[in-house]
């Protein structure tokens, strides 16, 4: 049978790899002179590609869709996966890298089994349309190929450098399906506070948004605030809605409160409190936020003030940073008109969809390849029910 894949990335090669080891004849199309471009610069070019921790409750999207696919593509089959195709895999605490920490490994490994096998991948393919008639589908891209079965595995709109333009959207509204909001996902956030002042400061805390506690190492940037914690609240958090950052979540506000007093006791001023804590810079938005004078001996209720404000400090968004600065898109293809166990369209037969271009995107940590892996394989075994 014929088969093509649209789309050159992380679940497009496990789907074409997946699809020809069933036998088929497996064409995959890439627009991009190289495959895998967005994998290549992953997990600051180390590759996190998947996380022992993996759950639906790590990814935004249905939860009987991501049930469905996530328990039938396991991490230990990730694992397995690659171990098959020639590359070791190693954890550095529950994240899961190349054993070699090089993303250009995995590259590697996909391409080279994938051709071994005979998938045929051709490159600098910029598809432009797909249309199905009859039994088959036409895939135009100057020249146009044939095929019984498609899948589209286009990723998202997330760095458009990468070869992720959206294209995706454009064919499954195409072939009848509906596409939800988009917006940029894991990605940093802009403020208006004096916080900005720190620019180029890291400092590890908790964030509270909604009641969600994301923690992780925060990076005050000129614009705002960057960093994991932040990423994981950015595909969910609306511009104008507030977030809670407590910068001493290792100790309560009673204990900062008691240390502080002692110290200042002994004629410590407010920035050489701080500064048992904090960077100078970092130290000089806390004073100014709070109208202390650096120089001050403070008071009992002065030490309580600044205790409470660094462990709720309130930022409101003002802004976030587009898809060329994003990780992933959030929205995409709605998965009620996919079957979950199949990765088949409920509305177009033999049509599959695969990895980002779904509507499903995940935390940061090697969850959102770890859904191409499993959706791709899914999308690659081209089961109807």
């Amino acid at each position: 049978m014929n088969v093509i894949i649209v789309g050159g990335g992380a679940s497009g090669l496990i789907a074409s790899i997946t699809a020809r080891e069933q036998g088929n004849n497996v064409t995959l199309l890439e627009k991009n002179n190289k495959v895998l471009e967005k994998l290549a610069i992953t997990g600051n070019g180390r590759a996190n590609i998947s996380n022992d921790t993996v759950s639906v409750s790590q990814y935004n999207g249905d939860d009987k869709f991501l049930t469905d696919v996530l328990a039938d593509y396991t991490v230990d089959d990730v694992k397995d996966f690659f171990l098959k195709i020639g590359l070791v895999t190693t954890n550095l605490g529950e994240y899961i890298y190349p054993y070699s920490l090089k993303a250009t490994t995995v590259v590697d490994a996909l391409r080279t089994y994938a051709q071994k096998i005979g998938v045929k991948i051709k490159t600098g393919n910029d598809v432009q349309s797909i249309k199905k008639e009859n039994n088959t589908f036409y895939v135009d891209c100057g020249y146009v190929y044939e095929c019984e079965k498609l899948i589209i595995a286009t990723g998202g709109q997330s760095y458009a450098n990468t070869g992720s333009t959206g294209d995706g959207y454009k064919f499954a509204r195409g072939l009848g399906h509906t596409v939800t909001s988009l917006s940029p996902g894991l990605v940093p956030l802009c403020v208006d506070d004096a916080i900005t002042k720190a620019s180029g400061v890291r400092v590890n805390c908790t964030i509270n948004y909604n009641n969600t506690i994301e923690a992780g190492q925060l990076q005050i940037t000129t614009y705002g605030i960057s960093g994991i914690a932040v990423f994981n609240i950015s595909s969910t958090i609306n511009v104008g809605e507030s977030i809670t950052i407590d910068f001493v979540s290792d100790y309560s506000a009673s204990q900062i409160v008691s240390y502080w007093s002692k110290l200042s006791a002994e004629a410590f001023t407010a920035k050489a409190l701080l500064e048992t804590f904090f960077d100078k810079k970092l130290v000089g938005v806390f004073l100014e936020k709070a109208n202390i004078n650096p120089n001050e001996i403070l008071d009992q209720k002065q030490i309580e003030t600044l205790a409470k404000l660094i462990k709720n400090y309130e930022l409101t968004i003002s802004d976030k940073l587009g898809y060329d600065k994003a990780q992933v898109t959030v929205g995409g293809v709605d998965t009620s008109q996919v079957d979950s166990q199949t990765m088949e369209s409920l509305i177009v037969p033999n049509l599959y969809f695969a990895g980002e271009v779904l509507d499903v995107d995940g935390k940061c940590g090697g969850f959102n390849l770890h859904f191409a892996w499993a959706s791709g394989y899914k999308a690659g075994l081209l089961q109807n029910k």
